[in-house]
């Protein structure tokens, strides 16, 4: 990352900020909103695009941020929650650019759900081996002439990051793939 930029790339807390948007059209001529967001990296601007493509993702991401209306032209309610907002930054035009995303979980649907009979069972076969795993349990016993291995270790502190451990500052740790440095694309 280059020195001028001031906002490490990581996963931030937010909220967008009510009257903050911006109405106008991308260099293709498609319609965009600019949303400022309040994050725990300070305010940073999101953009929105409304290409026939982009639309139902920029839709999306205002729902997660609390919007609940059916007319673009106004976004009450996009402070209403905090969200995950991912910044990263990536070359256009030459030019290395912050991007703010709002990230919203995504539209995943399974092809085959369980019912709710199937999910209990599913509960039931496992309910064995997940209480053996808590923080604190004593672990399986070992193969006979090995000595057992004790307690399991508390996970590390979250920092107030959905992610876990990661620094609050929002860099990734230096042992992730790629190293602390590097931002894969």
């Amino acid at each position: 990352m280059s020195e001028g930029f001031r906002i490490q790339p990581g996963i931030y807390k937010g909220r967008g900020i009510a009257g903050s948007e911006q109405y106008g059209h991308t260099s293709k001529g498609n319609p965009q909103i600019a949303i400022d967001l309040a994050t725990n990296a300070g305010r940073l601007t999101t953009f929105l695009y409304f290409s026939d493509e982009a639309a139902p993702f920029s839709i999306e991401r205002l729902r997660a941020l609390g919007w609940e209306g059916d007319d673009l032209s106004s976004l009450v309610g996009i402070d209403r929650h905090e969200v995950d907002v991912s910044v990263k930054y990536d070359v256009y035009q030459g030019k290395q650019q912050m991007k703010v995303e709002i990230l919203s979980g995504g539209r995943f649907v399974m092809q085959q759900q369980m019912d709710d009979q199937a999910k209990r069972q599913f509960g039931a076969s496992f309910k064995a081996l997940a209480s053996s795993m808590r923080v604190g349990a004593p672990r399986p016993a070992a193969p006979s002439g090995q000595r057992p291995p004790g307690p399991r270790p508390a996970p590390p502190p979250n920092n107030g990051n959905s992610y876990g451990g990661a620094p609050t500052d929002g860099a990734p740790p230096d042992d992730w793939p790629g190293g602390g440095d590097e931002i894969p694309f």
